[in-house]
């Protein structure tokens, strides 16, 4: 077998730990053997060699990052990507099914789901058990989302801070292939041309912040006139990804210890993201309490203008534009209202209506084109969807190079998965299941790539669509 496709049999580690194990595992080899069906039946049962070991790890690799990928996104099971893996893990030994048509009704499709989630998980079992190692949890029947919640308490714990904090600045703890978190420092590119880069002066300056709260940080970093916009994006995106996974007073105790903003992965093969419903909340806040401060003193500062505008891509296009016509053209409690209610509100719905009269009616009321009494408070909607047109560009390019990354990653996956298609591929290795588990493998990777890029793909779409279209 050539040292390529080693490379994609991640338990190669092993090899050298078959005859000890045996000799440890006698009396119950024989039986895990019998009940594997991806165990070739010709090893012996008292014995394992160390190439029986290499072939065991690398069916238990394959199917761990299939159960991965499922979990991740149970469709893949159903769709028609899945099909040829479907065909490898029947060849491979596995009594599955035939793949599922896309005929099938819903309920046929999640019985098939739940089949081949109990026979992965049974077959990941018994392998784990002849290999020493522990697979994934069984993923729940009602399918639980993956959740931030256990990594958070982790994080908290005094236990796992004082293990590492006063020695290096990289760690690791969890429970492997499930929720084990990975963190270390964001490295900060030092050439200015850099998509990353933020101004050293800068990042000096916030990690100076790391006692403010999680809010108050991020007004601060939208407050900052020598940072542009998509810098501004960035280190915001970075403090709530930290955030998401690791609770933000773990980050700001982070940011304290070491002077660096952490930044944090997770086993379960996700890419840290931003917390919608915690970005949206921290544009509402922001938004409101400007909108007091406009109540209050009749103006807005320059920056304050700016920090408005930028901190609604973080809100609903739909509801960030009724606000900005309700700043605008009625008055500031107007804004207020829809901030704190549902558009689809009857209150809400009125003053929508009420904002689409004034408007119709703007010339006759302001025949100079200053809306009083909105003149003395610098209001201009041309201006708001400007700034925010300005920051929606930004993040486009936050979330480019973030897609651009991955699909690199894809496209060596899916060329190394070309080469295991190859069909004379078998002959020359000899090796019918080194090949199958390779071909499942990286199926199962694609998969995992495939959903992020997905995701990241509809935001970037939604984000062009928007800034395509003429704000009103």
């Amino acid at each position: 077998m050539s040292g390529n496709i080693r490379l994609f049999l991640l338990g190669a580690c092993l090899l050298s730990a078959g005859n000890a194990f045996a000799q440890n595992q006698a009396k119950t080899l024989s039986q895990l053997l019998k009940v594997s069906f991806t165990a070739p039946k010709n090893i012996a049962a008292n014995h394992l060699s160390t190439e029986q070991i290499r072939m065991l790890q690398s069916n238990y690799t394959a199917l761990e990052e299939t159960r991965r990928a499922l979990y991740q996104n149970p469709g893949w099971a159903v769709s028609a990507a899945f099909k040829p893996v479907n065909e490898n893990l029947r060849v491979l030994g596995m009594p599955l099914p035939a793949h599922i048509s896309e005929e099938a009704t819903r309920a046929e499709k999640e019985r098939y789901r739940k089949d081949l989630d109990d026979l992965l998980y049974q077959e990941s079992l018994t392998l784990g058990q002849i290999l020493d190692q522990k697979p994934r949890p069984q993923t729940p029947a009602e399918r639980l989302n993956w959740s931030s919640h256990f990594s958070q308490r982790q994080a908290s714990s005094p236990l796992i801070w004082n293990a590492w904090v006063y020695t290096h600045p990289s760690a690791t703890w969890g429970t492997r292939n499930w929720d084990e978190v990975f963190v270390k420092p964001f490295i900060f590119p030092s050439n200015p041309a850099s998509p990353k880069y933020v101004p050293p002066e800068e990042l000096t300056e916030l990690l100076a912040k790391e006692m403010l709260p999680q809010y108050d940080l991020y007004s601060y970093i939208l407050s900052r006139k020598k940072l542009s916009l998509q810098q501004k994006q960035l280190l915001i995106a970075l403090l709530d990804e930290a955030a998401a996974a690791t609770s933000y007073p773990f980050v700001q105790k982070y940011m304290m210890s070491f002077r660096a903003i952490p930044s944090v992965y997770s086993s379960l093969g996700r890419l840290p993201r931003h917390d919608k419903n915690r970005l949206e909340d921290f544009a509402v806040t922001l938004q409101k309490n400007l909108i007091r401060k406009l109540q209050e003193k009749g103006k807005w500062k320059q920056s304050d203008f700016e920090m408005f505008a930028e901190a609604s891509i973080y809100l609903p296009p739909e509801k960030a534009k009724a606000v900005f016509a309700a700043v605008t053209y009625l008055e500031p409690k107007a804004a207020l209202w829809l901030l704190d209610h549902p558009l689809n509100n009857p209150t809400s719905q009125h003053l929508l209506q009420e904002i689409q009269k004034v408007r119709a009616n703007k010339k006759n009321l302001w025949q100079d084109g200053k809306i009083l009494p909105k003149a003395e408070t610098m209001v201009n909607l041309k201006r708001l969807n400007f700034l925010r047109l300005q920051a929606m560009n930004a993040y486009f390019t936050v979330l480019t190079e973030r897609l651009n990354r991955l699909m690199e990653i894809e496209y060596s996956v899916t060329y190394s998965l070309q080469l295991m298609n190859d069909p004379n591929r078998i002959s020359q290795e000899n090796d019918i299941q080194a090949v199958l588990s390779s071909r499942i493998y990286l199926s199962a990777n694609q998969a995992r790539l495939r959903t992020l890029i997905n995701q990241i793909e509809l935001r970037l779409e939604k984000l062009g669509t928007e800034m395509d279209n003429e704000l009103p």
